[in-house]
């Protein structure tokens, strides 16, 4: 899946859909010979390729395929709009600088665009960089990570001023007439938002800069707050939401279960609680698990999980659990859940985003010197 997704990636660079909207590179890749409802299925093609390179990184911990500072196509527009052709200056891009973010989203939000889609464009941005911290910080030991932590928190906030009122609320906008889609649409941002605080706070806790009982309170309110959009999630739109979203929750499973069996957490009244939310969203990735291998996967990547790590968990085991977990598809990851030796490339990746298969571990990876 992710030299799939890498190749195709590189086939869209190679295709020029990064510089639809560059008027110095139109003509060179076809694009002035198109009419404006064509441009914009390919710009949509883009950014669909925009996210994927984004699970890619995330899911197996690598660097993302697609330079931001190279695209030069404009985010899809609102499907209301019928304007057979808009003039550059309505077009919003996406900033090269991540401290430009802000003032973007603000234009996202009073422009012409798809604003749940550039909405969702923008948070993905910043979700990139939090993946790139999170990836260093298990691969050097140098300062900086620090620092560029510190910024990533204030551009996160600078962009969650500018987002509309209700835009993190987990409830359905009754009185602005959202539906179902757009709803849902709006969750998978919210659960986007809060998993950039989660590898922050992932990347914090190994650096000993803050105490380190806080900073596990704060990772515990952060799983809470994803909790609580997916409470709200509507299985209804299971065939319609892009499965790779469970890399997520599968991430918000494993945490939450080393919360319930961490030392800290000694109260009988917030164990239980941990207990039924654990629940809640294995029955989440459950839900599609019934028609993805994907999910499936995972789902069984947490069991094992679970089944292995036990017992009331101190912070240094925490701390060394947690060095473990670099992405779902990673290497590490998976040799840690196996109870062998295993080659990654006899992992097939390829399979894993089809349906009505069981995608269990033990059908993905030939354990080698087990029976």
């Amino acid at each position: 899946m992710h030299m799939a997704i890498t190749t195709l990636t590189r086939k869209a660079y190679h295709l020029g859909l990064h510089q639809i909207d560059n008027p110095s590179n139109q003509r060179c890749y076809g694009w002035d010979l198109l009419e404006e409802p064509v441009l914009e299925d390919w710009r949509r093609v883009w950014w669909c390729i925009y996210v994927l390179d984004s699970y890619s990184s995330f899911s197996t911990a690598t660097p993302t395929q697609v330079e931001t500072e190279s695209i030069r196509a404009a985010l899809p527009l609102d499907p209301a709009v019928t304007s057979s052709r808009i003039s550059q200056s309505a077009k919003i891009f996406l900033p090269a600088e991540l401290e430009a973010l802000p003032a973007v989203t603000q234009d996202i939000g009073r422009g012409l665009v798809d604003r749940g889609f550039g909405f969702h464009m923008a948070v993905n941005t910043l979700l990139k960089a939090a993946v790139a911290i999170h990836r260093l910080s298990k691969q050097s030991s140098g300062d900086y990570i620090s620092g560029r932590i510190s910024a990533l928190r204030d551009h996160l906030a600078a962009l969650q001023l500018t987002l509309p009122p209700y835009y993190m609320q987990p409830t359905p906008d009754a009185i602005g007439g959202e539906l179902l889609p757009g709803f849902n649409s709006r969750l998978q941002t919210q659960l986007k938002f809060h998993s950039i605080r989660l590898l922050l706070n992932f990347s914090e806790l190994r650096m000993d800069t803050k105490p380190w009982l806080s900073q596990w309170q704060e990772n515990l309110d952060i799983c809470y707050r994803m909790f609580e959009v997916i409470q709200h999630w509507d299985s209804q739109s299971s065939l319609t939401v892009d499965p790779a979203i469970c890399f997520i929750a599968s991430s918000l499973l494993i945490t939450l279960h080393l919360h319930s069996v961490s030392s800290a957490n000694s109260n009988a009244v917030l164990l239980a609680q941990l207990k039924r939310r654990k629940e809640v969203v294995r029955l989440f990735l459950e839900n599609y698990a019934s028609y993805w291998r994907l999910p499936r996967f995972l789902l069984d990547c947490c069991i094992t999980f679970t089944n292995k790590i036990s017992g009331s968990l101190s912070a240094e085991d925490v701390l060394q659990i947690s060095e473990h977990i670099q992405g779902p598809l990673h290497q590490k990851w998976l040799s840690f859940l196996s109870p062998g030796p295993e080659s990654m490339e006899l992992l097939n990746f390829d399979d894993l985003m089809h349906l009505d298969w069981d995608a269990s571990i033990e059908n993905l990876l030939w354990l080698q010197g087990c029976d």
